[in-house]
C-alpha cells in the first residue's frame, strides 16, 4: 500500500544565506537570498480527514422575506440538490518553490537618522 498521496522529492534542497558588510563607519551593505518550498504536498494527514466518506458540502438556501431554515430544522436531510466533492492530487506532482533575494545599502547621518536604498526580487518554480 501506498504511503503517500504523491511521489517523494529527495531533491528538494533549500540554502539561505545572508551577507552584512560595513562599508564605511555611516554606511552598511547587506544582502540575502533563499529557496523556499511551499508545503502543498506536506499536509496529507488532512486530505485523509476532509476526504469522502467524512466530509461532504451541502449548501443550505432560504427565502429573505419568508425564511425556511429555522434552529428545529438547520440541517435538512441531503436531497437531490447534496453535492459531493472529490479530493485528488497527481501522483507526480512537484513540490513547487520561491527563490527570494534582496539586497539594500543603509547610510545614517546625525544621530537619529539614516537612508535606505534597496532592492529584492522573487521568482515562482513549479507553481500549481
Amino acid at each position: 500500500m501506498r504511503q503517500q498521496i504523491v511521489d517523494a522529492e529527495y531533491n528538494n534542497f533549500a540554502p539561505r544565506v545572508g551577507l552584512a558588510y560595513q562599508v564605511t563607519r555611516n554606511t552598511v551593505f547587506r544582502a540575502g537570498a533563499g529557496i523556499y518550498y511551499a508545503t502543498d504536498n506536506a499536509n496529507e494527514l488532512q486530505f485523509e480527514i476532509v476526504g469522502a466518506p467524512f466530509y461532504s458540502s451541502q449548501t443550505l438556501n432560504s427565502s429573505a422575506t419568508a425564511p425556511t431554515l429555522s434552529l428545529s430544522n438547520l440541517f435538512p436531510a441531503a436531497g437531490v440538490g447534496a453535492a459531493f466533492n472529490p479530493f485528488t492530487l497527481n501522483l507526480h506532482n512537484r513540490t513547487p518553490y520561491v527563490s527570494q533575494w534582496n539586497a539594500d545599502l543603509q547610510h545614517s547621518f546625525g544621530s537619529d537618522n539614516f537612508v535606505e536604498i534597496g532592492y529584492s526580487g522573487n521568482t515562482g518554480q513549479k507553481l500549481a
